[in-house]
């Protein structure tokens, strides 16, 4: 396993991109409900409200991925209700709330337990790694907001 791979390095790497993620909605709460000038080729163009509705439902859904994996926890699936946050503020709680849900999964984690097939058809570690670069994804999206 790569050093990178450990499953140090994977928590940091989500702990990382979810601050990354929270400084991005701060700065994007001026322009909440305006989504940015479409760039070319672009189809679509989220508000950051959407963005963030989107990045921190699926976090609490990969989270949610893990503790079912690791110890059968979190059987309730309650994420699978739509993530509403009419605001930055309710974002950043939202943020709080993802990264205490993905904590509890990752306090039962152990490092043997990163091979463990999920419901996703990937691993524990994979699941993590695509945590990260998601929600680093979207506080890239979400700094291209416009700050009119």
């Amino acid at each position: 396993m790569a050093a990178d791979d450990s499953l140090e390095a994977l928590v940091t790497q989500l702990r990382r991109a979810r601050s990354g993620l929270r400084e991005a909605i701060e700065l994007a709460a001026g322009a909440w409900e305006r989504a940015r000038r479409p760039r070319p080729g672009e189809l679509e163009v989220w508000t950051p409200r959407q963005v963030a509705e989107h990045a921190l439902a699926a976090d609490t859904h990969y989270a949610g991925v893990v503790a079912r994996t690791v110890d059968g926890a979190d059987t309730a699936n309650p994420e699978r209700a739509p993530l509403v946050l009419p605001s930055a503020a309710a974002a950043l709680g939202a943020c709080e709330h993802a990264g205490e849900r993905f904590a509890a999964a990752l306090a039962a984690l152990s490092a043997d337990q990163l091979i463990l097939e999920t419901e996703l058809g990937v691993e524990v570690g994979d699941v993590l790694r695509a945590a990260a670069a998601h929600l680093r994804e979207h506080a890239r999206q979400l700094a291209g907001v416009e700050q009119r």
